[in-house]
């Protein structure tokens, strides 16, 4: 079992939860009794993401809610993998999906949509955030960033004589 505790300071509230903690300070919330109802809830919400049982159930929500995305504009994105792909997110530890240069997240409040505008870095700018499932499908129906286009440059060949010519032969061309 990991061990958990929730201090009271005279600057805040202190959460711990096996090696993770936080501190809650009053000055960032509006009033005390704001400040620990937040802590309050990261404790529940660490202690169930540290749960090995419990974190699989919210993996397994998680993958469910975006599947049901995935079918509804199954339709406009057929090709699994192609069109759209499953992802884990190591940035912020969840699951996605990668609609062209699109990942869609999910919270407890919704979808979010986040454009990719520089896949080196792996930089995003956010397109939305908590939508609803109707709102997100019609989003990446309709944005031409949530499709994955593929390039339509042929493979260069290095085109000597003597391959032109075995390509002949091989090919049967003219």
């Amino acid at each position: 079992m990991t061990s958990a505790t929730i201090q009271h300071q005279q600057t805040g509230v202190w959460v711990q939860v096996g090696d993770v903690g936080r501190l809650f300070e009053f000055a960032r919330y509006n009033n005390p009794t704001q400040c620990r109802v937040a802590a309050e809830q990261w404790f529940v919400d660490e202690t169930n993401f540290q749960n090995p049982g419990r974190s699989l159930d919210a993996c397994v929500n998680s993958a469910a809610r975006l599947q049901l995305l995935v079918e509804q504009v199954a339709d406009d994105f057929p090709l699994i993998g192609s069109d759209y792909k499953f992802v884990i997110d190591e940035a912020r530890q969840c699951l996605a999906v990668l609609f062209g240069s699109m990942v869609v997240s999910e919270t407890d409040h919704g979808f979010n949509v986040e454009l990719v505008v520089n896949w080196l870095t792996k930089e995003r700018r956010t397109v939305c955030t908590a939508l609803p499932l109707e709102a997100t499908a019609a989003l990446l129906r309709r944005s031409p960033d949530s499709r994955s286009f593929s390039d339509m440059d042929g493979r260069p060949l290095h085109l000597s004589d003597t391959n032109r010519e075995i390509l002949a032969m091989v090919c049967r061309m003219d």
